[in-house]
């Protein structure tokens, strides 16, 4: 409250990001990799990927995501994180 006090005329904003592993349906292999094995490339054209050798998974993604626009959650992003199968959201910023 001390960080508040004075201030009484400034407008709080935040936001968050929450990342999440999308696995197959073996419930141990994250989708994009292969069975039982580590990808064959570096972590580097995973994050924030662009194409379908890249990103796995977007189909799942973008549906998250307009469904939380349908819920009036002021989602502002989405992307593709450093492991095939790893995303992430964006939510605000947000006036609190």
């Amino acid at each position: 409250e001390a960080q508040f006090s004075g201030k009484e005329d400034e407008e709080v904003w935040f936001g968050l990001e929450q990342e999440f592993t999308l696995f197959n349906l073996d419930e141990k292999t994250p989708l994009g990799w292969p069975k039982g094995g580590m990808p064959s490339r570096p972590q580097g054209p995973y994050y924030c990927s662009v194409g379908p050798e890249n990103n796995f998974g977007r189909h799942i993604t973008e549906s998250l995501y307009r469904a939380c626009l349908y819920a009036g959650i002021n989602i502002s992003g989405t992307n593709g994180e450093v492991m095939p199968g790893q995303q992430e959201y964006q939510v605000g910023p947000c006036v609190g």
